[in-house]
């Protein structure tokens, strides 16, 4: 076994919790606000009105098609939109991030920096609970055995592998992060051992140490940002393709910073 077990995850939202949230973050409003004389409805109007009668998504919705057709005056016409956000999505958009909220669809490894990589994807609507109680296992079963290491690993993978092996009951490692400070430990973030107070991307900071362009070129079409979108359609190709992608990128990093920071 290799001195380290290089990884990376793919996640969805999971819409059941969010909708969940979305419940706890409702906000009463009043059907019974007065349709105002737009003419008069001015930006200090607009915002006493939002403050003491909180009116309903109909009425924003009434005066903010009322303010579009007319004068479109920027700012009653951005008081209402903004009201409007809150209401139709209450949620915080950091929740759709947070690893609370996650669901695994692909796990990637490979076993040191030149090993084969190893990519899990989940494509059956109907038994993801019996896919991701195995691949947690598979993976935990690999990870106790050696070190772990990953990008941003510390702030997004590990804790949504946690998290969901907490969820189901399957027994998870817990990890000492690398430090400098010399503390044995048992998982690596590359991102932090590079950029301790900053955050960068992983395709940018493998280009940035020379990763070949031709080693790159194949990831084009999903990225991190629209995995859970790509999930949606079925393209679970090119998602696995984008995780096992993620864990060349890893491979030329760990490679170009050992030795020098680790």
């Amino acid at each position: 076994m290799a001195d380290y077990l290089l990884f990376d995850i793919e996640t969805r939202p999971n819409q059941g919790l969010l909708d969940n949230l979305r419940h706890a973050y409702e906000i009463e409003t009043n059907g019974n606000v007065e349709v105002q004389e737009m003419d008069k409805l001015t930006v200090d109007k607009v915002k006493k009105l939002i403050e003491n009668e909180n009116p309903s998504i109909a009425w924003l919705e009434l005066h903010y098609m009322r303010e579009h057709d007319g004068k479109a005056r920027k700012g009653v016409f951005d008081e209402l939109d903004k009201r409007l956000k809150v209401l139709r999505n209450p949620v915080d958009k950091k929740w759709f991030v947070t690893p609370e909220t996650q669901e695994i669809i692909t796990i990637a490894w490979s076993e040191g920096p030149d090993g084969k990589v190893v990519v899990r994807q989940y494509e059956d609507e109907n038994d993801w609970l019996g896919w991701i109680s195995e691949t947690l296992e598979e993976f935990w079963d690999l990870a106790k055995r050696t070190k772990i290491c990953g990008w941003n690993s510390a702030g997004f993978d590990i804790p949504v592998l946690m998290q969901e092996s907490r969820k189901i009951g399957i027994p998870y490692q817990r990890y000492k992060i690398h430090s400098f400070s010399g503390v044995e430990h048992n998982m690596m973030d590359l991102m932090k051992v590079r950029f301790p107070r900053d955050w960068r991307g992983l395709r940018a900071s493998a280009m940035a140490v020379g990763m070949p362009p031709g080693e790159d070129a194949v990831d084009t079409l999903v990225t991190g940002a629209n995995v859970a979108e790509a999930y949606r359609i079925g393209n679970y190709g090119l998602i696995a393709q984008h995780c096992m992608v993620d864990i060349v990128r890893l491979q030329y990093l760990f490679r170009a910073y050992e030795g020098l920071y680790f």
